[in-house]
């Protein structure tokens, strides 16, 4: 519902994309916040470990381009914010806005 009512103010509003993207970059901002808050000294990584440690899985346990068992936290915060932003890229450019960007990599 909402990316049709986006789409639809873009096709009679062309003139508010600025503020749109204005707009995206600050919420993609308030996204990047709550997960890197979220991910901030999170035992997550450990906790992986115990749980293929307890199922005696040894090996990798890949997702986003990382080893979830051997990475630390800033890994996963990493690729969890690469992959919400291509998620969000995608999501924006279906209703026109080509030029998304996103503050961070």
């Amino acid at each position: 519902v909402a990316e049709r009512l986006i789409r639809e103010l873009l096709q009679s509003h062309p003139e508010k994309k600025v503020q749109l993207a204005k707009l995206q970059r600050e919420m993609t901002g308030l996204i990047v916040r709550t997960f890197a808050d979220a991910f901030r000294e999170n035992p997550m990584p450990e906790e992986f470990r115990k749980v293929a440690a307890a199922l005696q899985r040894s090996g990798e346990v890949r997702w986003g381009g990382i080893d979830l068992l051997a990475s630390d936290a800033r890994a996963l915060e990493k690729a969890l914010m690469q992959a919400a932003g291509q998620r969000l890229q995608a999501r924006f450019q279906r209703f026109g806005m080509e030029s998304y960007t996103t503050p961070f990599v």
